[in-house]
């Protein structure tokens, strides 16, 4: 997130490749409580790589909304508690 990475990078960089439609997302803290994450359950229609034969997958991501904000952005990232 701090530099471009070309698209064939990604691919090689890739352990699986599918696409999806976004069905559920739930914002939770690190262990620590000093970083918000998202977890987002993907509904899997192809498989491009990776051989994935579930029907749905689950991706994390940094940043969420809940209770906080927790914006993270290539060369960005803030925080705010929502009251």
């Amino acid at each position: 997130m701090l530099y471009p990475v070309t698209l064939q990078d990604r691919i090689q960089l890739s352990g699986a490749i599918v696409e999806g439609r976004v069905i559920s997302q739930a914002a939770f803290w690190n262990s620590t409580g000093t970083l918000l994450y998202t977890a987002s359950t993907v509904e899997v229609y192809k498989d491009f790589m990776g051989n994935v034969n579930a029907q749905q997958i689950q991706v994390i991501t940094e940043g969420g909304t809940g209770k906080a904000v927790h914006l993270v952005e290539p060369g960005m990232s803030w925080s705010r508690a929502l009251i």
